[in-house]
């Protein structure tokens, strides 16, 4: 039994599932191809920089075709070129390009199309960035007629989907690129890092959290997924304070001691102080419900030192201005001081502190000012 033919809405579903499953193009171009009764279709990213594809989907066409495309024939296409110097979302058949006569010695067509039982196309640019652009097209094997008016039309009613869905994808692929950065700069901080969901199970820790297990008597642990603390009321501590910053923006510090008296690492006490934050929304590790998560950073008493710019950019997504003011409060400058030190009208400083409390979910001046000071050094203390 034939498959019925995909409705629009299958067709759009498709398009967003490709984008955030790129592995899943191979469906969405399966759909485009029977709504407009072709062979194959594919989408590729063009890198201009580097003449290459970094990426490319296809239905219907050997994959290999795809490889020596961004190997050595995209960089000599003049449709490509054709694409690159017109507005994108326009469609257009490859015979407004090359016609016959040139597609008899076109080596693109003789050398690389025809073999791969490609004629006629119908291509257009349908977004991208100022380093990639997205392109895509349908194909037919010759002997078959060139694409007309009518297909353009069918296409160019997809156009907005088409465009939405690759930004979709770039942008998600951007974040991604960004979130192992992140990750692999995570890893090389001395200081144990976790990334909670607000019923405090791990999304994420570090490689100095995970030492921190291995530590004789730790006050901490991990199980079933979930962080607490070796007593009952530190665990229940911990756990309100993960979710309040979770999901109200409400951060907050704890210190949990174990019984007696010793040193759980060199360097460290028998404590550990526990500073739970809100984790930016701009730098919550993608998944894929984009649950709110909290960040917690542990310190022995050893660690007492002022947080760096970097760091309390990186944790409450301060603006520079809003930095060099949070750096002036933990040292003890006063507000009115800081306003006359930088020129500047006390209104505006008032303004920055509102900002401040804001984004680290504080209500009073002096929580402020305690938080912050609690942050500790930890993109300073680097692994050798």
């Amino acid at each position: 039994m034939s498959k019925p033919e995909p409705t629009e809405d299958d067709l759009v579903a498709s398009l967003y599932d490709a984008a955030l499953e790129p592995e899943k193009w191979g469906t969405a171009l399966q759909n485009i191809s029977r709504c407009v009764d072709v062979m194959g279709a594919h989408v590729i990213l063009w890198q201009e920089a580097t003449q290459s594809t970094p990426f490319f989907a296809s239905t219907g066409v050997d994959e290999k075709a795809f490889e020596l495309y961004g190997e050595y024939w995209g960089a000599h296409d003049p449709r490509r070129k054709w694409l690159m110097e017109n507005p994108g979302g326009q469609w257009v058949g490859c015979q407004r390009i090359c016609d016959d006569k040139t597609v008899e010695t076109s080596p693109l067509y003789q050398e690389y199309s025809i073999p791969w039982n490609i004629r006629h196309c119908m291509l257009g640019r349908i977004g991208g960035t100022p380093e990639l652009s997205a392109m895509m097209a349908i194909g037919r094997p010759p002997g078959t007629p060139a694409f007309d008016a009518q297909h353009e039309k069918l296409l160019a009613r997809h156009n907005l989907h088409l465009e939405s869905a690759i930004r979709v994808q770039l942008r998600l692929s951007e974040a991604a690129a960004r979130v192992r950065v992140l990750e692999e700069l995570a890893h090389q901080i001395t200081d144990a890092m976790l990334i909670l969901k607000a019923d405090g199970r791990v999304h994420f820790m570090n490689a100095a959290a995970e030492d921190t297990w291995s530590w004789k008597g730790a006050p901490l642990t991990v199980r079933g997924g979930r962080l607490g603390a070796q007593s009952v009321d530190g665990t229940r501590l911990l756990r309100t304070l993960v979710e309040s910053a979770a999901k109200s923006g409400a951060g907050g510090a704890l210190r949990l001691s174990r019984a007696g008296e010793g040193v759980i690492q060199s360097g460290f006490t028998s404590a550990l102080n526990l500073v739970v934050c809100p984790l930016s929304v701009r730098l919550r590790i993608m998944h894929a419900a984009s649950e709110p998560l909290a960040l917690v950073m542990i310190f022995g008493d050893a660690d007492s030192a002022r947080a760096t710019p970097a760091v309390l950019q990186a944790l409450f997504g301060f603006t520079p201005a809003e930095t060099r003011l949070a750096l002036a409060l933990t040292a003890g400058d006063k507000p009115d001081d800081y306003a006359a030190a930088q020129q500047v009208k006390i209104s505006t400083v008032r303004t920055q502190i509102t900002a401040l409390k804001d984004k680290t979910g504080t209500r009073r001046h002096s929580d402020l000012v305690a938080l912050l000071l609690k942050v500790p050094v930890a993109f300073q203390s680097v692994r050798e």
